[in-house]
Formats: structure tokens, sequence, C-alpha cells
């Protein structure tokens, strides 16, 4: 193994829930919106009325803005849980992943700062000094 690969051999399953639960529950606004639309449309064309296919689509394509991301992060996350549990078995089994550092160490180099000490934040002082 060279100095600069590091040995992943886990992962925590909780990160990629909640990876998979965000990214799902952004689908399900898509879709949401999607249905907000399409519902709207086919209540104005139902109901001959502009204003009451209106009324009557957006009070069922609101209620799906809220409900679908939810349901869809619920799904998202259990599925990701699995996903994580799942890779975490075979990460064990095959020994790990090796992971190349040189891009990371060489990004904070170009920023001033040495490879693991962080960049000071706008104000916040940060002191070095080590207690003995």
């Amino acid at each position: 193994m060279n100095e600069r690969e590091v040995m992943v051999t886990g992962i925590k399953p909780s990160t990629v829930a909640m990876f998979e639960g965000v990214f799902g529950a952004i689908i399900g606004l898509v879709v949401s919106i999607m249905y907000l639309f399409s519902g709207t449309i086919a209540y104005t064309n139902a109901t001959d009325s502009l204003i009451q296919g209106l009324l009557m689509g957006m009070t069922i394509g609101a209620l799906s803005l809220f409900v679908l991301p939810v349901v869809y992060f619920a799904i998202g996350w259990l599925i990701g849980y699995v996903n994580g549990f799942v890779f975490n078995l075979v990460l064990r089994s095959s020994g790990g992943v090796a992971l190349d550092v040189a891009g990371a160490e060489e990004k904070t180099m170009q920023g001033g700062y040495p490879a693991g000490q962080d960049a000071q934040v706008f104000g916040e002082r940060i002191d070095h000094r080590r207690d003995k």
C-alpha cells in the first residue's frame, strides 16, 4: 500500500441512508410539482371551469408537495440503510477498498495550509498553540 492510500474497510450505513433519503426527497419534490401541474390541468378540463379546476387541482397538488417528499425520503432512507449494510459486508469480506488521497493533499497545499490543518473561518480566531 502506498503512503498516499487509505484503506476503507467499512462505512456508516446511516450516512448512506441519509444521502439516499435526501436524494429521494428531491425526486419526490420534483414528482409532486409535476403532479400539481397535471392535476390542475386535469381538473380544469373535467370541470369546464378555470377557477374551479385551479382550486381543486392546486389543493390536491399542494397536499402532494408535503406528502410525497416525506414518503420518498422514508423509502430512500430505508433502501440506503440496506445498501450501506450490504456495502459493509462486501467491504469487510473483500478486505477493503484503497483510496488515493494525493488530490486532497495537493488541494490543501494550494490553499496555503498544510494537509490536516483547518483554514480560518471568517470572524473566528483559531489559536494553534497547544496546551501542555
